[in-house]
């Protein structure tokens, strides 16, 4: 059964009220510090009174980004577990917005607050602009491609600059991402090194041998709760990426603070490799997080 959680960044933040979650139904997971040794009492009563739906997690050691990597796991692990659940990441650290745009383009229902008070999953009333089905915006879209011929968008950002043309700029970015990852998901794109190909006619893409799968697809994988703080390592790498599969692994080791055996890193560096998110080339990795907002 779906559920609703706020997972709780403490080190970043302490609220003082968890009144509305309360009310809405959430359950919480408290994000501790290791060293975090005190809660005010006044938050702890709070916390008591949601009974099993809260939860403490205190984190074991401590080092960069430890807390964050912990809040990506148990989002993935969670949504694989829970389909449908929505989450508030309580948090003022920025570093969390990459991931969260990557889940949301994937349809999974995520955002982050400060301080939770004007947080909301809930979708807002939709504009009269807003009511067409992804089916009905996809029909549009491959109307424009096919009229376009050879002069499609050659890359990802130019093709989402056409399609808020294609609806006038009434679309927000989330939503033209969206209908992007959908293209994806059903073949009808394919990225290769930045380049965009496209079949229109059923033939597979010109300039890459296999299409790049859906985000949904990755998010469903087995790894899955370890695949989105991967992400979130990679995103938050910038341009000092690993260079060699070497120092990935070494890496994602540290990432996870060793905690996983190396055969799993491995797993992991191979479903990356698989839905063509590290590209090895001549042994030089490149990366394409295209599929996820960049950092």
């Amino acid at each position: 059964m779906a559920s609703c959680y706020v997972l709780i960044d403490y080190e970043n933040v302490q609220p003082t009220s968890l009144e509305k979650f309360k009310k809405e139904g959430y359950q919480l997971r408290l994000f501790v510090g290791a060293n975090q040794n005190k809660i005010p009492v006044d938050l702890a009563a709070q916390i008591q009174t949601f009974g099993r739906d809260a939860e403490y997690i205190r984190i074991e050691g401590s080092g960069k980004d430890a807390l964050d990597f912990h809040i990506a796991y148990y989002m993935g692990r969670l949504s694989a577990e829970e389909p449908g659940s929505q989450f508030i990441v309580m948090s003022k650290d920025t570093g969390f917005d990459p991931l969260i745009g990557h889940l949301k383009a994937s349809g999974i229902k995520v955002t982050r607050s400060a301080s939770g008070q004007h947080a909301t999953t809930k979708k807002p009333a939709a504009k009269a602009s807003d009511n067409q089905t992804d089916d009905a915006r996809l029909a549009l879209i491959l109307k424009h491609l096919h009229k376009a011929g050879k002069a499609k968008p050659g890359k990802r950002e130019t093709l989402a600059t056409a399609l808020m043309s294609v609806f006038q700029n009434k679309l927000p970015k989330p939503t033209i991402d969206h209908l992007i990852e959908l293209l994806f998901s059903k073949n009808i794109i394919a990225e290769c090194n930045g380049k965009l190909a496209y079949q229109l006619n059923g033939k597979s893409p010109s300039t890459a041998k296999t299409p790049l799968p859906a985000v949904k697809k990755l998010i469903d994988a087995e790894q899955n709760e370890h695949i989105s703080p991967a992400l979130l390592y990679l995103h938050k790498a910038g341009n000092a990426k690993p260079a060699s599969m070497k120092s990935l692994h070494s890496g994602l080791m540290s990432a996870f603070r060793k905690q996983l055996p190396s055969q799993t890193i491995s797993a992991i560096i191979n479903t990356l490799v698989e839905h063509n998110i590290v590209l090895n080339t001549g042994g030089k990795l490149l990366y394409q997080l295209s599929n996820a907002p960049a950092a």
